[in-house]
C-alpha cells in the first residue's frame, strides 16, 4: 500500500536535502518514490509551495495531501489545483479532504509550526527504518500514513443513494399524474437527474485520473527495477503486483459508480 509521508524541518535547505535523501533511497531501492513537495508554513500559518518533482503535475495523492492541508491551515486554494492535472483537478473541489484523515492533519500541524518546512513524498515502503534514518539524520520529524482512497467508496455509494432516490420520485410521479400534482415532482426529477450526472462525471474523471496515475507510477517502478540488484528487484515486482491489485479494486468501485448512473439516467 502506498504511504504519504511528511517530514518537518526548521530550515529549508535541510528540506531541501531530505528530497535528495529521498531519491537515494529510491535509487538503491529501499523504497519506491513516486512523487515530493516541498512547502512552507508562513508566519500566518497558511501554506504555501516551493518545489516539487520535475514531473507536469501532482497526481491525485499528493494533490490531495496539499488540498488537505490548505484548507487546514489556510493558502491558496489555486497554488493547490495549479499543482494537480487532470480530473484530479476538478476533483479538489468538496474532496480534497477525502483520502486524508483528520488525525493525520493534526499530527502535521503539531509538528509544523509558523516558519517551518515540509517535504511531502507519496511512497511504497516496505519498512519505516530507511526513511525514518535519513529524516533524523537532517534533524526533521516524520509523520506517515497509508494512503486510504475513499473517495472512491463515497463515489459508488453516493450514486447508489442517488438513484434510489431518483428512482423514488418517478414511482411518484405515476401516482401524481393521476392526480394531476406533477409539477413539482418534474422538478424534483430533473434535479435529482442533475446530481446524477454530476456524480457520475466525478466518477468517471477520478476514473481517469487513477488510470493516469497507475501508469506513471508503474512506469517509476519498471525504471527502478532495470537498475535494482536481483533481491530489490524482486521486491519492486511485489510491489508491482500490490499497486496493480489496488487499481483494480479502485477501477471496480469507479465503475459501478458510472454503471449506476448511466443505468439510472436511462428515460
Amino acid at each position: 500500500m502506498n504511504k504519504f509521508i511528511v517530514a518537518t524541518f526548521t530550515d529549508e535547505t535541510k528540506a531541501s536535502e531530505s528530497v535528495s535523501a529521498f531519491k537515494e533511497l529510491h535509487n538503491d531501492g529501499s523504497i519506491s518514490l513516486y512523487q515530493t513537495l516541498v512547502v512552507k508554513r508562513e508566519a500566518d500559518g497558511k501554506i504555501t509551495t516551493k518545489q516539487r518533482t520535475p514531473q507536469e503535475d501532482i497526481g491525485a495523492g499528493l494533490g490531495s495531501l496539499l488540498g488537505a492541508m490548505i484548507g487546514a491551515f489556510g493558502g491558496p486554494v489555486g497554488a493547490a489545483v495549479g499543482f494537480v492535472g487532470g480530473g484530479a483537478a476538478g476533483l479538489l473541489g468538496g474532496f480534497a479532504q477525502g483520502d486524508i484523515s483528520e488525525e493525520f492533519i493534526e499530527d502535521i500541524s503539531k509538528g509544523m509550526k509558523p516558519g517551518m518546512f515540509a517535504v511531502l513524498a507519496e511512497v511504497s515502503e516496505p519498512w519505516t527504518a530507511p526513511v525514518d534514518a535519513k529524516i533524523e539524520a537532517l534533524g526533521g520529524k516524520v509523520v506517515r500514513e497509508n494512503r486510504r482512497d475513499v473517495i472512491d467508496d463515497i463515489l459508488e455509494k453516493r450514486a447508489q443513494e442517488r438513484r434510489s432516490w431518483l428512482d423514488d420520485k418517478k414511482a411518484a410521479l405515476q401516482t401524481r399524474k393521476a392526480e394531476k400534482m406533477q409539477a413539482n415532482l418534474d422538478q424534483e426529477i430533473a434535479e435529482a437527474r442533475d446530481k446524477l450526472q454530476r456524480t457520475a462525471k466525478k466518477a468517471r474523471q477520478r476514473l481517469d485520473q487513477t488510470k493516469i496515475e497507475l501508469d506513471w507510477k508503474l512506469q517509476t517502478l519498471k525504471e527502478q527495477a532495470t537498475k535494482a540488484k536481483p533481491d530489490v528487484k524482486k521486491q519492486i515486482h511485489e510491489r508491482v503486483a500490490q499497486l496493480q491489485q489496488d487499481f483494480d479494486e479502485r477501477e471496480k468501485k469507479l465503475s459501478r459508480a458510472l454503471d449506476v448512473t448511466q443505468e439510472a439516467l436511462q428515460p
